[in-house]
């Protein structure tokens, strides 16, 4: 199952996201964690608001969406509360396109 993360603040890194998902429990238990590039010519923009995480089974995916869902990166000094909601493409079709993802071993408890 492959989310789309939204609302997400533009300083946010695919290591912020990384590092939240491990603190909250979910280390080792995505396939795929990508960020789009934003425009490179605004050096305060690293993402471009949105990212994209694969999970390997529905249960795991809906464990992460009910933990998720509202959370938001105190580090970024932003209020924006995170969105999630399952994307059109997933994650094979979503790393063949991906030179910048995070591709990840199994997990070991799926």
């Amino acid at each position: 199952t492959t989310f789309m993360l939204g609302n997400l603040p533009y300083r946010v890194t695919k290591k912020d996201i990384v590092e939240a998902m491990d603190h909250m429990g979910f280390d080792g238990a995505y396939h795929v964690c990508h960020i789009p590039n934003a425009n490179l010519k605004n050096p305060r923009r690293t993402s471009l608001g949105y990212a994209f995480l694969c999970f390997p089974n529905t249960s795991l995916a809906a464990e992460f969406q009910a933990r998720f869902g509202t959370f938001f990166f105190p580090s970024s000094f932003s209020s924006k509360k995170c969105t999630l909601k399952e994307a059109h493409r997933q994650c094979r079709a979503l790393v063949g396109q991906c030179t910048s993802s995070v591709e990840l071993a199994p997990p070991e408890h799926a």
